[in-house]
């Protein structure tokens, strides 16, 4: 929450240029991750737990799509990654490449939680009513945001405790280092990040 881009989206003062800046690589980083919750739910031998990625991959992330789309309006698409949002889709690919099922899953949710955590936090702020960003707050708060968030908690916790302690550990692993890629992420929104060369 100490994240200068996002004290700035809290508080309304992120500039404009930053803001669309993270839209154009949140639209790519969504394109894949729509693709790896549809490839999780190909590995799961458990019905419910293939279903909820399924949706995941249809309901929850294009809710968020239509979202940029409405807010990008009519500026320009672009089609390269920057190099933290490659990273961390890379991290995730990888993940999905080498990794077993629970340590796959534990690694996607931060992009889950730490969304609604930030929704959470920034509709506490006094002046949220007048926030030019409100509308993107409000969307990780939402009931349907936050059901989504807790289904996908509730499947990696389970999986933990059905798993050996070494499975529980990397599982750790991998969710500590998709969220340190989530910072990453942001922090190269705020510096506007791209390719020097």
């Amino acid at each position: 929450m100490q994240l200068p881009f996002i004290r700035a989206l809290g508080d309304g003062s992120l500039p404009q240029e930053k803001f669309i800046f993270y839209l154009q690589q949140d639209v790519l980083y969504l394109q894949h991750y729509s693709q790896i919750m549809n490839l999780i739910a190909a590995k799961c031998p458990s019905d419910y737990d293939a279903q909820q990625f399924r949706r995941f991959s249809t309901e929850t992330i294009k809710a968020e799509q239509s979202l940029q789309q409405d807010l990008l309006q009519h500026k320009e698409m672009v089609t390269q990654q920057a190099p933290s949002c490659l990273f961390y889709t890379a991290f995730l690919y990888q993940q999905l490449a080498t990794k077993p099922l629970p340590v796959i899953i534990a690694s996607i949710l931060p992009c889950f939680y730490i969304y609604q955590q930030v929704g959470k936090q920034l509709l506490s702020h006094k002046n949220i009513h007048t926030n030019p960003y409100l509308r993107w707050i409000e969307a990780y708060n939402c009931p349907e945001y936050c059901r989504d968030c807790e289904i996908a908690i509730a499947i990696a916790d389970r999986m933990a405790t059905e798993n050996s302690t070494a499975i529980a550990h990397s599982m750790l692993q991998g969710f500590l280092t998709a969220a340190r890629l989530e910072w990453q992420l942001w922090d190269g929104c705020w510096q506007m990040t791209d390719w020097p060369i």
